[in-house]
């Protein structure tokens, strides 16, 4: 599952059912709260080591730092965490803000809009600052993918580069006079992938 925080509706309703593990007599009562506190424990440990594997705040602090010298008005996370939009204090180029929403096909559907449309409508007003991946999903929507690399290669240059986990989250600003105080990220990150 892609997506697990669609599992939390089920959270409550599973909760509900779970009580029946309590209608036990006194002496097993401590039996399934020890279970249930056990699993608590392995699901939180699972979740910190998988957040410290893909990078954590550390490499999202890196993104922040790469992108904040260069924000003037506009940030486009087209492809990254949309938390990127609430740390660096910038205006959405987008109402669809979460960057699945316009870049895999799986989305297209559910938006209301078409999706390259809007990827067209936000890189014309050229946001100062763009944010993608260099290895999109495998649904990724090749148009919409060619729109924000076709304008990439034109307006912007790259001001920084961030490993994560399996791949790279790549910064880049609007072409024009470099701010003195730019932080650049290391560059090792390969460029946007190939037309499929």
């Amino acid at each position: 599952m892609d997506f697990k925080h669609y599992f939390l509706p089920l959270v409550t309703p599973l909760s509900v059912f779970a009580a029946a593990t309590f209608d036990v007599g006194r002496r097993d009562r401590w039996r399934a709260v020890a279970v249930l506190g056990l699993g608590l424990v392995i699901a939180a440990g699972i979740s910190m080591q998988r957040g410290r594997l893909r990078g954590g705040e550390d490499r999202v602090a890196d993104v922040v730092a790469a992108i904040r010298p260069h924000l003037h008005d506009r940030l486009f996370v087209f492809d990254g965490e949309p938390i990127l939009y609430l740390l660096t204090g910038a205006r959405l180029a987008t109402p669809y803000a979460f960057p699945l929403h316009l870049a895999e096909n799986k989305e297209a559907p559910a938006i209301g809009v078409d999706q390259a449309t809007e990827v067209r409508r936000v890189m014309a007003t050229r946001p100062s600052v763009v944010v993608v991946t260099d290895r999109p999903a495998r649904d990724r929507n090749p148009v919409t993918w060619e729109i924000v690399r076709t304008a990439l290669a034109r307006d912007y240059r790259r001001v920084g580069a961030v490993h994560f986990h399996k791949n790279w989250r790549l910064v880049y600003a609007l072409r024009g006079r470099m701010p003195a105080e730019a932080r650049l990220l290391p560059a090792k990150a390969r460029s946007l992938p190939e037309k499929s």
